[in-house]
């Protein structure tokens, strides 16, 4: 199952999302729209763990019919 992280649940007020297979892929993608987007310089350790944090699962969009 894909991962999904919604940016603005680590950086508020963001509405870009990132999708991968994984957590650490999740993580590089996020950490290089953070650094464009929201000029952050070198990455500490807690904000690793608050974007690990707000991972989750992708759930498959329900389809009507």
């Amino acid at each position: 199952m894909s991962k999904i992280l919604e940016c603005g649940s680590v950086f508020p007020g963001c509405d870009y999302q990132v999708h991968g297979p994984t957590d650490a892929e999740v993580i590089v993608k996020e950490l290089d729209h953070a650094h464009g987007a929201h000029d952050i310089g070198p990455v500490s350790e807690a904000l690793r763990e608050r974007i690990r944090g707000a991972i989750r699962e992708d759930l498959p969009a329900k389809v009507d019919g």
